[in-house]
C-alpha cells in the first residue's frame, strides 16, 4: 500500500487545481503517509489513531501490509450500538467529535495552533 485518496482529498483537488476530476492524476491527490491498523489491533488503539491523525477511515493491514479491509468510525459506532466493541456511545461520540474539529481549534500548551492536529 503506498497511499489513500480519499472524498476530501478529491474535492480538495478539484476546487484548489481548478481542473475537473478526470483531470487529475491520482499521484497528484494520494496522501502518501498511511495510517493503518492490524486486524488484531484493539479497537481503543484505532480510535487513538483516527484521533491524533483526523481521519475517519484506517486501512486494515496484515503483517505483511497487504490490505485487509477498511476500519471506519461508523463501523465502530454499529459495534458499540450492539455492545460488540467494547466501548461506550459517548467514547466513540467524544473521538468522532475530536476528529471532526477544525485543524486549528486545538491548542497547544502556549495557546498556539496545535501541528499535530494539522492535516496535510
Amino acid at each position: 500500500m503506498v497511499g489513500v485518496v480519499t472524498d476530501r482529498d478529491l474535492c480538495m483537488a478539484v476546487a484548489t487545481k481548478n481542473r475537473l476530476a478526470s483531470e487529475i492524476p491520482v499521484r497528484e491527490v494520494i496522501t502518501g503517509a498511511v495510517h493503518a491498523c492490524r486486524p488484531n489491533q484493539d479497537v481503543k488503539s484505532a480510535i487513538k489513531t483516527m484521533q491524533s491523525e483526523k481521519v475517519l477511515r484506517l486501512p486494515v493491514v496484515d503483517d505483511d501490509g497487504r490490505l485487509q479491509g477498511v476500519l471506519s468510525m461508523n463501523d465502530i459506532m454499529i459495534q458499540t450500538e450492539s455492545g460488540k466493541s467494547g466501548l461506550s456511545c459517548e467514547e466513540v461520540v467524544s473521538a468522532r467529535n475530536v476528529i471532526g474539529e477544525h485543524r486549528f481549534q486545538r491548542k497547544g500548551a502556549e495557546g498556539q495552533p496545535s501541528q499535530r492536529s494539522a492535516r496535510a
